[in-house]
């Protein structure tokens, strides 16, 4: 089987998605991805972005082989050999020497790297006070009536805070009153 890899760069450069990419390769291939290893190993390797120099592909099949036994799922590795291909053709890497061999990219578990990548970051809580907005002095001055101490200040001068605006007024504390004379 020959694999059209200027086809697949084309896709790749206009930003196809994985399962286009794999629905292509099922319609020109037949079954690719299906249970069987080798096929999703064809699969991988269509993926997989082109380097300058050897590229050797048994060692990289015996190692997906391994892979798969030891319980990865194909699946992740291709959809990540999607992503790479895909991240290195924005970057104008394909077919250069800056693309790892594919076993070095296998025993390297760079797979599992771009999979966390898919992951949404954490959400950041809280609002970001500009020093000298409203906010900001409103915050320092809620802090030194509950701590005794200004908001702290980051690079920029500003400060994450809990909310915009702090919660209701501190407690005043009851002194006792001075009388003056009159």
């Amino acid at each position: 089987m020959k694999i059209d890899f200027e086809l697949l760069d084309k896709m790749l450069v206009a930003g196809a998605s994985g399962q286009m990419i794999v629905d292509l390769l099922r319609e020109k291939y037949g079954s690719v991805g299906g249970p069987k290893t080798k096929e999703a190993f064809l699969q991988f390797k269509a993926a997989y972005p082109r380097r300058d120099g050897s590229n050797p592909w048994q060692p990289a099949l015996k190692k997906f082989e391994t892979l798969v036994k030891s319980g990865v799922d194909p699946e992740l590795i291709i959809a990540a050999a999607v992503k790479f291909s895909q991240e290195e053709a924005a970057r104008g890497n394909i077919g250069s020497r800056f693309i790892p061999q594919a076993v070095t990219w296998l025993n390297q578990h760079r797979f599992a790297d771009i999979a966390q990548q898919n992951n949404p970051p954490a959400e950041v809580k809280g609002y970001y006070a500009k020093f000298c907005s409203e906010q900001f002095d409103a915050w320092d001055r809620y802090n030194r009536q509950v701590n005794g101490k200004g908001l702290p200040r980051d690079r920029k001068g500003g400060w994450r805070v809990p909310s915009e605006w702090p919660p209701m007024p501190p407690p005043v504390h009851d002194y006792p009153m001075q009388e003056f004379p009159e």
